[in-house]
């Protein structure tokens, strides 16, 4: 037992010369840590090992972890970041796998998820969210929670897609999936025009470009006019619009998937007006409207 743990703490052995050496923390404080840290690594040789200890041992990495940040700011010291404060989220991110895949409870799942989001080490925690899924499949809001992570956390357009549409296969019904897989598609055009803008402002910075070139430029980088580019167009969100509405059966269900679509287009700006306007249309064709009117008086 004594060599597992010894050997564990010689991989953290760096980080506490580090902390010394740069006085982030002072030499009690460094003793003190490394005598916590071999406790809690006995700990984890139990043979009988609980949850409790892994979470206990990376609750108190983390602690370490919130006051070297705010000895950082007080001292102005911004370096040997990749000495010190990665190899402990590290640690803390291994603790919270073992006990995740050990113990097999969601919430664990959840902790290391939470643990890796908010320490934005995001290709471990779409690693975490794939594991998530390989237990917890049977769940709908997993694959949105994932897909949303991906998309706009990970940006990864293409993960999202795919968890998406996993999870549509299994749960067609499944409303938060359908809004989701809408905004991902009308937010990612969204990104695109973005970058159209900042590339034309780049270019218009650029002395070796010439006004008439310039105007040419300008017109095909215009946020409205999408010119022939189907996707920029909105098709893959009109796919998405026309795939749910089929999809969905019960008129209140398919009248509310209608209003969250509309809302999110306003939202994303002025490309997506003609949307807007065919979704709103297909509402006052269908009748919709006056499942909406019904939803009111209900609340009222």
């Amino acid at each position: 037992m004594a060599e597992f743990v010894e050997k564990s703490l010689e991989e953290l052995l760096p980080v506490f010369e580090q902390l010394k050496l740069v006085q982030l923390f002072s030499p009690e404080e460094v003793c003190d840590f490394i005598k916590n840290c071999r406790d809690n690594e006995y700990k984890l040789c139990k043979q009988t090992k609980v949850a409790k200890d892994f979470l206990a041992y990376a609750a108190y990495l983390e602690e370490k972890l919130d006051l070297i940040v705010e000895r950082r700011k007080e001292l102005k010291f911004l370096h040997r970041y990749d000495q010190i404060d990665r190899p402990l989220k590290h640690k803390c991110a291994h603790l919270y796998r073992i006990c995740a895949a050990r113990f097999k409870k969601m919430e664990y799942h959840n902790k290391e998820i939470a643990f890796l989001h908010n320490a934005k080490m995001h290709k471990l925690c779409s690693q975490a969210y794939t594991r998530l899924l390989q237990i917890y499949a049977h769940l709908p809001e997993n694959h949105v929670r994932a897909a949303r992570f991906e998309f706009f956390d990970n940006n990864s357009a293409e993960n999202a897609r795919t968890l998406i549409l996993m999870g549509l296969r299994k749960f067609p019904q499944y409303i938060p999936l359908w809004v989701t897989h809408f905004e991902i598609e009308l937010r990612y055009v969204a990104r695109l025009l973005e970058r159209r803008e900042f590339l034309i402002k780049t270019n218009d910075r650029s002395s070796h470009l010439h006004s008439k070139n310039n105007e040419e430029i300008k017109k095909s980088f215009d946020p409205i006019n999408t010119g022939d580019d189907e996707f920029l167009k909105l098709s893959l969100a009109k796919v998405v619009f026309e795939m749910a509405v089929k999809t969905i059966r019960e008129r209140g269900q398919k009248a509310g998937l209608i209003r969250q679509f509309i809302k999110i287009a306003e939202d994303c700006g002025e490309f997506t007006k003609e949307l807007v306007a065919s979704m709103r249309e297909y509402m006052s064709i269908y009748g919709l409207e006056l499942e909406e009117e019904i939803d009111q008086m209900e609340v009222f």
